[in-house]
């Protein structure tokens, strides 16, 4: 129920404005909720509500209700923690974790996504399931979940809804299970026409004229209790009212109404409930009765009595939206300004590199080892090998030449495996190879393999860099400061780069 801005309990709270602000900051949290929600229905829901259930039913509601219970936590921490709206509980004290049945008025579209405040206290948001119109459920996205969380679609024509009420309700009665069923006994949301109806029907049948409420269907009511009541711990009968103004969902979202939403709750063990059709029906005649009478004392106090039963909302139960808030900051930051973080130990090792001396050049017998000259000579041919053959066609060459960036023809690649070779063949072998290598070749194939290792083509230089760059080609891994150490060694005149001529004693 609202109160009415004029009353003088509530004149100075007030309706939040809508901003622009308020209207990015409510669609991006819709965006974000929806985009999870798909990512929750499309990988998990498959596994945890389809896959496990053919084993175990109760394992696959414990599974569904945890995962899903994260993400229904996001609606909470949008109402109480982004939008501000206070929600404020009264009456009676509940014990967590009760199997219950719960009743409450329906006075806007959006009351049932303001239980999941309450069920959220109570450690039981993911076992919440609610009695909702069938086409609630043909909704994309929201439709499907639904579906994954077992709410009870009801056409509100009981020859159609009966049946449909009666298996489902069956699968709910393992005590094993934590259930917090909601049903609206008004079957429909409160609006003045429908209360002159309600009225109406009311008179004709000698029932009691209800103000702020609907008269309750008890069919629905009285199939839940029959079937359930042996697993049931308790009814909770929960009356709620709003300031300023009742909200519709895009409110909620936006965060311009409420101002605060009020939970009168009243506990009622199953003991206290008549077992009869009649007597359970009369008995929830009279309850709509008690929240008539509570709805109006609340439009002329602005409160239920005894309110402050649960504190607000805890930040621990809202860790998991914190993380996806910040998860969404951060990759829009991330991706904005191309941000890549690093390693720990990349910082570790560029404080060691930073604050050590450097060592001095090491002499040839000091350079790291991979094994014998052979076997590097044979790691060469593999790499170059491609139809793994033993020799080095004028294809593989010409392949090779063009992965570090030079380019050579075939007439070329075929000269030089011809002067490798001796002229005799198209194909080098790998005793061929090996004498090329340790000097046996003449000065031009030398020159060949040095414009190779050149990073830039035509300096006649050999730097660290492209040292480095031609050895991962080749599949032999250094370090940049492994190939200064390489480059060092031969260096005659200390320039930090390999001519020619000091290439050639490398080679040699």
């Amino acid at each position: 129920m609202e109160i009415n801005q004029s009353n003088e309990s509530t004149k100075n709270l007030r309706h939040f404005p809508l901003t622009p602000f308020r209207i990015f900051r409510g669609l991006l949290c819709l965006a974000v909720y929806l985009l999870t929600a798909s990512m929750f229905l499309v990988y998990f829901a498959p596994a945890a509500a389809v896959i496990l259930r053919l084993f175990s039913l109760r394992c696959s509601r414990k599974a569904v209700s945890f995962l899903f219970g994260l993400w229904l936590g996001l609606w909470p921490f949008l109402f109480e923690k982004i939008n501000k709206t206070r929600v404020i509980f009264s009456g009676d004290q509940v014990p967590v974790e009760e199997r219950v049945l719960i009743i409450s008025n329906h006075r806007t579209e959006v009351d049932w996504m303001y239980l999941w405040d309450f069920a959220l206290r109570k450690g039981c948001l993911g076992y919440i399931k609610y009695i909702l119109k069938s086409s609630l459920m043909k909704l994309p996205i929201f439709g499907w979940g639904f579906h994954i969380l077992e709410f009870i679609p009801v056409e509100r024509k009981w020859e159609v809804d009966e049946p449909v009420m009666n298996e489902m309700l069956s699968s709910f009665g393992d005590r094993e299970d934590p259930l917090w069923l909601a049903v609206f006994p008004e079957g429909t949301d409160y609006t003045e026409q429908k209360c002159m109806r309600s009225q109406k029907f009311a008179r004709e049948g000698g029932l009691p004229i209800l103000k702020n409420v609907l008269l309750p269907k008890t069919k629905g009511f009285n199939a839940c209790l029959k079937i359930l009541r042996d697993s049931l711990d308790a009814v909770y009968d929960v009356t709620i009212a709003y300031k300023n103004r009742c909200p519709s969902f895009m409110d909620n979202v936006f965060g311009v109404d409420p101002a605060e939403v009020h939970m009168h709750i009243r506990r009622i063990p199953l003991q206290q409930i008549p077992a009869t059709e009649n007597e359970a029906a009369t008995w929830l005649m009279d309850a709509f009765v008690l929240k008539d009478q509570l709805l109006t004392d609340f439009i002329v106090n602005g409160h239920f009595p005894d309110q402050g039963t649960e504190e607000q909302l805890s930040t621990v139960k809202c860790v998991a939206n914190f993380y996806v808030c910040l998860a969404c900051v951060y990759l829009a930051f991330a991706s904005y300004f191309n941000v890549r973080l690093k390693s720990a130990d990349t910082f570790v090792k560029a404080g060691f590199s930073n604050s050590a001396t450097p060592p001095p050049p090491p002499t040839e017998a000091a350079l790291p080892k991979s094994g014998s000259r052979e076997e590097e000579f044979r790691r060469v041919i593999r790499f170059l090998d491609a139809d793994n053959d033993g020799s080095i066609s004028a294809e593989e060459l010409t392949a090779y030449f063009g992965s570090v960036g030079e380019a050579v023809s075939r007439e070329d690649a075929e000269r030089i495996i011809g002067e490798c070779s001796g002229g005799g063949s198209f194909l080098l072998k790998f005793e061929e190879f090996v004498r090329v290598m340790e000097g046996g070749g003449d000065e031009e194939v030398l020159r060949q393999a040095f414009e190779v290792y050149e990073e830039e083509k035509g300096s006649g230089c050999i730097t660290a860099e492209g040292l480095r760059q031609v050895l991962t080609h080749l599949g032999h891994v250094k370090s940049l400061r492994e190939c200064k150490a390489m480059i060092g060694v031969f260096d005659l005149d200390g320039n930090g780069v390999l001519d020619f001529h000091e290439f050639c004693k490398m080679m040699t």
